[in-house]
């Protein structure tokens, strides 16, 4: 898979461009430290700069879909790009510097969403090779979450807080531009949409219930970041608070890795019915509120399991997707992942300190697919000459 021409060129340059996406929040926690901001006051700006981004994914898709990858991938990292920098020069404690956080967000380019509507053509549709680099894409993704924040905190550790957000932006540009500029980006067109509804990447039966679901499994995974803090409170280990985030993230890599490299028995609609049910009944254990070490030992079955779910979550949207909304389609499955990490994270603590909230989203979401018995259909063809 890949050897299959620029398919790896392609992943490496993707990943590079997310990097943002681990470092920014971090980076800009740091920037507003600096800068005399309470810790209130940061955690809303890493907090903005997440919630904009997810919420601008579905647009640049659209837009992606409409007129091509060229210009939400460059347009959309420039801008980004830019705003990011403005902050190094601003009073990270007032409006304007939250503004250009807002801007930055709502800039950041759909890499994601733009990668894997190529990879179905790049690798000619052989279903095995695609379900592989998408299981590929997910443990590479994750890794992002887990390499970036501790580089942004080693870099900010090590120089100026501001220095280490113009790295961020000149990392992430530099790998947006790389895909923008690949003759697969730039020659990808998609299949004409049907009709001019706003709402067309929402239509197709079941596409809906998919991005329900997932919000839901967004929750679970952001109420983990509270759940880890107060389990390291009442245990009396703080280094449980990021080590169980850490824990969940590694062992999601294996389990994509895992989940790709074989030929599983049963369709994928069977493996997302599965697989949901598999991630609701991995939370129960933790209900028991384990110590430590047992923690980041069971925190490894939901772990495994997230990432083949966020596989065959993408296959299905992809499946699902109306002609000529296919990046659109993934851009909203981004976006109900990070919503709903935002308001699980949110919720949190509101939920208590436990991991209750983390157990009833991935029950919710699993409820969600087996009653409505989502059935994926077969793949829309995206005609594009990027081969």
């Amino acid at each position: 898979m890949l050897r299959t021409r620029h398919v790896a060129r392609l992943m490496l340059a993707t990943h590079i461009g997310r990097l943002p996406c681990g470092m920014t929040p971090v980076a800009l926690l740091f920037v507003a430290g600096a800068d005399g901001a309470s810790l209130a006051q940061r955690g809303m700006l890493a907090a903005a700069y997440g919630l904009a981004a997810a919420l601008s994914q579905p647009l640049l898709g659209r837009l992606a879909d409409a007129r091509g990858q060229t210009l939400p991938l460059a347009g959309g990292a420039s801008l980004s790009a830019a705003a990011l920098a403005a902050v190094t020069f601003l009073d990270a404690t007032r409006w304007p510097a939250a503004m250009c956080v807002v801007v930055a967000g709502l800039g950041s380019p759909p890499l994601e969403s733009c990668l894997r509507a190529l990879l179905p053509t790049l690798l000619e549709r052989r279903p095995a090779e695609v379900k592989a680099a998408y299981a590929l894409d997910s443990s590479a993704q994750e890794g992002v979450y887990v390499v970036g924040p501790l580089l942004a905190t080693v870099l900010a550790t090590t120089i100026a807080p501001g220095a280490t957000l113009l790295t961020v932006t000149v990392v992430g540009l530099a790998g947006a531009l790389t895909v923008a500029a690949s003759p697969p980006s730039r020659r990808w067109r998609p299949q004409p949409r049907r009709d001019r509804d706003l709402l067309a990447a929402l239509r197709p039966t079941g596409m809906p219930v998919v991005l329900i679901a997932y919000f839901c499994v967004g929750v679970a995974i952001g109420a983990l970041n509270v759940a880890a803090a107060g389990s390291a409170d009442r245990h009396d280990a703080l280094w449980l608070t990021g080590a169980l985030p850490a824990a969940l993230s590694l062992s999601g890599i294996t389990g994509g890795l895992v989940y790709g490299r074989w030929a599983w028995p049963g369709t994928r609609t069977t493996h997302l019915h599965a697989l949901a049910a598999l991630f609701a009944l991995a939370w129960i254990p933790l209900l028991m509120d384990p110590p430590p070490v047992l923690a980041l030992a069971l925190i490894a079955a939901p772990g495994g399991i997230f990432l083949p779910l966020l596989t065959v979550g993408y296959q299905a949207v992809t499946d699902l997707a109306a002609p000529g909304t296919v990046t659109e389609a993934i851009g909203w499955l981004v976006s109900a992942i990070n919503c709903g990490l935002a308001l699980g994270t949110a919720a949190g603590g509101r939920a208590g300190p436990g991991f209750h909230l983390c157990a009833a989203a991935a029950l919710a979401a699993a409820l969600t697919l087996l009653i409505h018995r989502t059935r994926p259909t077969r793949p829309h063809r995206e005609t594009s000459p990027c081969v």
